[in-house]
């Protein structure tokens, strides 16, 4: 997996479990 996925995912995560 590319580095950017691993960061927009990272992000999400974040946001999904704020």
């Amino acid at each position: 997996m590319h580095p950017i996925f691993t960061i927009l995912n990272t992000l999400m995560f974040q946001f999904w479990n704020v």
